[in-house]
């Protein structure tokens, strides 16, 4: 890790620094650093054990309940993931009123996928209220 105490696999040395802050937050029991005040994530599990305790399902059904409405346009969302999650998420803020300067991607697979119209509205309406 650049600028940390904390010791990061071998396996891991090559990732990006949104990986080691991951790994961090694992380390941490998924507390958020206290130098990033600003900074917040939530771990969702499509499909939990019995003894999972946070947030399950997909991010397309967690984020949205998660965001305050009236203060959506303060955000930055980094969308990192399966290119049909990513694209979905990203259509919907910018539907929802997000400035395409505050929401960047990062696509591992499905990286062409075309969400429909009618999910990525179903979505925008959820960030709205």
């Amino acid at each position: 890790m650049r600028d940390s105490m904390l010791r990061i696999p071998t396996e891991f040395a090559s990732r990006s620094l949104a990986l080691e802050h991951v790994y961090l937050a694992a380390r941490q029991g998924c507390r958020k650093p206290s130098r990033y005040e600003n900074f917040a994530w939530h771990f969702t599990v499509t499909l939990p054990s019995k003894d999972w305790k946070g947030l399950t399902g997909r991010v397309t059904d967690c984020v949205p309940d998660l965001i305050d409405a009236g203060k959506l346009r303060t955000h930055h969302f980094h969308l990192v993931g399966n290119g049909e999650m990513v694209h979905l998420m990203r259509m919907a803020l910018h539907r929802a009123g997000m400035s395409p300067g505050n929401v960047s991607i990062e696509t591992y697979f499905n990286h062409h996928v075309e969400p429909r119209e009618a999910e990525v509205d179903k979505l925008a309406v959820r960030f709205l209220h």
